[in-house]
């Protein structure tokens, strides 16, 4: 057992320390890729966050403009019922008390 563990040892552990020998060279190449790597990942993360909430965004917009056009389209209708001819002329009749004149009572310069 003895003979296992220290070849695991003579295997792996050089391995995994290697990274403190590196050369300065080699972590400026490493600095060098991975600044841009760690910086587009950000990025990434934040474009994909905006895109979400602006998704959210559009679609209450969404919503809020079909109750704003169902109630522009009840205006609409409300408006041409109030302001058909028939309804005027009945509120002229009864209500301010006015007729259409006779063609003798009519006066043009």
């Amino acid at each position: 057992m003895n003979v296992a563990v220290r070849t695991l040892n003579n295997l792996f552990v050089p391995r995994f320390l290697s990274w403190l020998f590196v050369t300065e060279k080699q972590w400026t190449v490493a600095l060098f890729l991975g600044v841009p790597v760690l910086l587009s990942s950000v990025g990434l993360i934040y474009v994909k966050d905006s895109n979400r909430r602006l998704e959210a965004h559009l679609q209450s917009l969404q919503v809020q403009y079909g109750r704003m056009h169902a109630e522009w389209s009840q205006l609409l209708l409300e408006e041409s019922t109030w302001s058909s001819d028939a309804r005027i002329a009945n509120q002229a009749t009864h209500r301010l008390q006015m007729m259409i004149p006779k063609t003798k009572q009519i006066v043009s310069l």
